[in-house]
């Protein structure tokens, strides 16, 4: 699997939590304290997310770090 794949997965398990929470993108980036669009491109797997935003990600969608990774 490419490097790229798996940030594409990535963004696929933080928008599922997203959605199961009834979150919107906009929410989810007022939370974690970044803009819409970067959320809208992490979910779309075409921005690599930083660590320390993974983590304030899974902290807002009240998941384990672990649960947003493949």
């Amino acid at each position: 699997m490419s490097e790229f794949m798996y940030y594409k997965i990535i963004g696929q398990l933080i928008k599922s939590k997203r959605e199961e929470r009834g979150m919107t993108q906009e929410e989810l980036a007022t939370r974690v304290h970044i803009s819409r669009p970067s959320i809208t491109n992490i979910e779309a797997g075409r921005h690599l997310i930083r660590i320390h935003y993974l983590y304030q990600i899974a902290t807002s969608l009240e998941v384990s770090v672990h649960d947003l990774l493949p």
